[in-house]
Formats: structure tokens, C-alpha cells, sequence
């Protein structure tokens, strides 16, 4: 590939290759000695039935439902076309006719629609917590509350899994939101008419609805986030972050190096690092070896509410209540980027899947979107939230972002084209209205997203 190809071709080659594989794979079991053992062509795959025969793997039937692109993965012609893969020539293509064939296949897949994410809505009864979490697995949430505790459920017990979303479809899940009962919720257990309570097998106290209680912070709880192998770390108003162990329910570590109450953290990709941000105006960088941090980020001259990894885990991003955004190389621990604009505390952040782009949420209801490759202002400006901008996130390919603000509302935004035209007032896709207060936001599997709400 050259140097100059967009970063998302190289993800699109290797989410074709591997349905080519499972091509490969399914008929050399059932057709051994009739076709030969060759892969096709990027050519032959993109223009012939593959993706059907993949849907049950690769579940994209019913994504592609725009008849005004040039071509249809689902038509009959295309179909017939290559109903005899076997009788291809085995030429090969050259590498620049095989470059040139994807640049063709990826300009027809970027005009397709973007895939808006079907919206899963989840709250607590009776309580509203500080913090949410919930694992990309869906296997457990988790919830910290000002009283010092956390509050961990299994999902699996219940047997909560999202539902496939594909393209311009909303989902109904929206309407029956996934409840998790505390206890004021033990009473009407049994009633059938009362939502799921969550049980759960794992060990440690636990409330009179089931959950776990992990104890061990001694002031509010404000940020959690799932790690790999079975564990979450949390911070606290106690200016410490833990480490906890899912299968026992215990406390592992205590990291201690924060002077005042620490707001938020945020784990690397790989998970090898975290970060925390804190009253005490400094962002710090964690090794989960060492309980003591490995890097100081200081210039910020407010608290910093928010931290992110860049998805190559060589930069973060801090949004802080001195209103701007500062971007920090690791290595250095020097800023490279200083974003200014928002007019108050910056409240979320989210890097595009490439990396190239920032979407920023304040409490001055406006969303920014910033082009990191450039020092300018940002990019767009967006104020359609009328109160409070919470949480923001992209979907899967990057195509679209969300944003859940205080104003009881989730917004869909095309950022395809928002970035390619900087045309601000055509791209809102979708605006879903909801009964709860907005504060969470987190992408699924099968392109769903969780949306976590608190009753006003």
C-alpha cells in the first residue's frame, strides 16, 4: 500500500480477506474434489455472492439498502455471475490491479449510508449512581455510588444479549429498557408484570437484589472501567484507584499518587496503561505493576474531568474545567496539541476510529469536532443539545458519532460527511428522545449501542 492510503482501506481488506478465508474453508469441506484449491481474487470476492454465503459469520445481510449505489451485493445478477467459482482463471492479479480494485470497491462502500447504531437504554430503580460501566462482553455492569460502594451485576445470569442492528434501523429494545433492580425492587421480584432482576454467582455481600458490593473506597465513587481478565479499576473522591478481582470480589491494588479526589480514568487500548485525571489539575499515567505513577501530566490550570488513549496508545487527550483540551505525546509527556473553544468545563471525549479526528462535549451544550493533523480552531461546531453535552462516542467503521447530553435526547451525526463538507445543519441523522437524564455512552457488539440513563 502506499504511504498516502486512508487507514480504513486497511482495515476493509483484512474484514474481506477473512470472509474469503471462510469461503475457502466452507467449500474445500464440501467440495474436495470437484474446485480447486485457490482463493479468489479481491475482485472476484467483492463483485460475486461471498458475503451471502458469509452472512452467518460476518452478519451484514441488510446493511446495504441504499439502490442508489452502482452496484447490490444481494442481486440475483451478481449471483449468477459467479455461481462456478471454480471455473475462474487462476491468474492472478498484479499487487497494483489488485490496489486499484480495492480503490474502486472502497469508494462504492463509502457512498453506502452510514450504519446507525441500534440504541439499548438501561437505568437503575430508586438510585442514581456517580459512575457506570458495562464490559464489552456484556458479562457484567457495574455501577459507583456516592455512599463508597460498588455494585456489580451479571448479566449472564440473566441472559441479556443485545439484538443484530443494521443500517437506518432503529431498534425496539429502546422501549424496553434493560432495568437493574436494587432493593427497593425485592418486594415486587416475583410480580409478573416487574422487570428482570439481575442474580448473580459471584461471591463477596451482596445487596437484596443480587448484586455484588465491592467496598473499599471511602468517599463517592466517580469513574469505572472493565480490564481485561476478570478485572475493574475505579476512582474515588479518596484520591486512590483500585483494582479489583471480578471472581473474587476483592481488592487487589491500591494505586496512591493524586492529592485531591480523582474524576475519571481511562485504560489503553491493549490495556497496558492507565490514565487518571484529578481535582488536584494533573492527568497520571499508571503501569498496573506499579502502584505508584509512572508519568505527570501538569498544565492545566482547573480539574481535569476527563481523560482518553488515542487508539495507537501514544498520545491522550484531557478535557479539563479551565475549558480547553490539551493532546500529550507519552513519551514526553509534552503537549503537542492545545484545543481551545469550549465555553465551559469540556465533560467527554471520544478519537475517531483512525485517530485523525476529536469529538469534545462541554456543559455549554455544544459539541466540537477537531481535525488533530491541523493547529486551527475546530473543524465544526455543533449546538443542537439544549442542555448539558454528557457523553460522546463513534460507532464501529467511524462513519457516525453520538452524543447523549441532560436534555433527555441521543443524536446520531453523519461524520462522513461532516468532515468531507464541514456542512453542519444537514448531517444530523437522528435524534432519539428518552425519559432519562443521559450519562453514559458505549458501543456493543452487532453495532448496538448501550445508552445509560438517571430518572429526574
Amino acid at each position: 500500500m502506499k504511504k498516502s492510503r486512508d487507514d480504513q482501506l486497511n482495515a476493509f481488506v483484512n474484514y474481506y480477506l477473512e470472509k474469503r478465508n471462510y469461503f475457502i474453508n466452507h467449500q474445500n469441506k464440501s467440495n474436495k474434489d470437484k474446485i480447486k484449491k485457490r482463493g479468489l481474487s479481491i475482485k472476484e470476492m467483492i463483485t460475486s455472492s461471498i458475503v451471502d454465503n458469509c452472512c452467518q459469520i460476518f452478519p451484514i445481510k441488510g446493511q446495504f439498502t441504499n439502490r442508489d449505489t452502482d452496484f447490490d451485493f444481494l442481486t440475483t445478477n451478481n449471483t449468477n455471475k459467479c455461481e462456478n467459482h471454480h471455473d475462474l482463471s487462476s491468474t492472478s492479479l498484479s499487487p497494483d490491479q489488485e490496489e486499484e480494485n480495492l480503490e474502486k470497491a472502497f469508494d462504492q462502500l463509502q457512498r453506502l449510508p452510514p450504519c446507525i447504531p441500534g440504541p439499548c437504554i438501561g437505568y437503575l430503580e430508586g438510585c442514581n449512581p456517580c459512575t457506570v460501566d458495562i464490559r464489552q462482553d456484556i458479562k457484567y455492569f457495574a455501577a459507583g455510588f456516592d455512599n463508597s460502594e460498588i455494585n456489580l451485576w451479571s448479566l449472564t445470569a440473566l441472559g441479556f444479549k443485545t439484538q443484530k442492528s443494521y443500517s437506518n434501523q432503529q431498534s425496539s429494545i429502546l422501549s424496553n429498557p434493560l432495568r437493574l433492580a436494587l432493593e427497593s425492587d425485592v418486594n415486587n421480584a416475583n410480580s409478573e408484570t416487574s422487570p428482570h432482576r439481575l442474580h448473580t454467582s459471584l461471591t463477596g455481600d451482596k445487596t437484596l437484589s443480587g448484586a455484588s458490593i465491592l467496598r473499599g473506597h471511602y468517599g463517592p465513587v466517580y469513574g469505572l472501567n472493565f480490564v481485561a481478565n476478570s478485572h475493574l479499576i475505579s476512582c474515588s473522591e479518596d484520591t486512590t484507584i483500585r483494582l479489583w478481582d471480578l471472581n473474587s470480589c476483592k481488592n487487589k491494588f491500591v494505586y496512591s499518587g493524586h492529592l485531591y479526589p480523582v474524576w475519571c480514568i481511562d485504560s489503553s487500548p491493549l490495556e497496558l496503561y492507565f490514565v487518571s485525571g484529578s481535582r488536584d489539575t494533573t492527568a497520571r499515567l499508571w503501569n498496573y505493576e506499579r502502584l505508584h505513577p509512572i508519568r505527570i501530566f501538569a498544565g492545566h490550570i482547573l480539574d481535569v474531568d476527563v481523560v482518553k488513549f488515542h487508539p495507537n496508545a501514544a498520545y491522550i487527550a484531557t478535557g479539563s474545567s479551565d475549558k480547553t483540551i490539551r493532546l500529550w505525546e507519552l513519551k514526553s509527556g509534552q503537549v503537542v496539541r492545545l484545543l481551545e473553544g469550549h465555553k465551559a468545563t469540556v465533560t467527554s471525549l471520544a478519537f475517531s476510529p483512525d485517530g485523525k479526528y476529536l469529538v469534545s462535549g462541554g456543559d455549554d451544550c455544544a459539541i466540537k469536532v477537531w481535525d488533530l493533523r491541523t493547529t486551527k480552531g475546530p473543524l465544526a461546531s455543533l449546538t443542537s443539545h439544549r442542555a448539558p453535552v454528557n457523553d460522546v462516542c463513534f460507532n464501529g467503521d467511524g462513519s457516525v458519532f453520538i452524543s447523549a447530553s441532560s436534555d433527555r435526547t441521543v443524536k446520531y451525526w453523519d461524520f462522513q460527511q461532516l468532515k468531507e463538507t464541514n456542512t453542519v445543519n444537514k448531517y444530523l441523522l437522528h435524534s432519539t428522545p428518552t425519559d432519562f437524564s443521559l450519562i453514559k455512552l458505549k458501543m456493543l457488539p452487532h453495532n448496538v449501542i448501550y445508552i445509560h440513563g438517571q430518572k429526574l
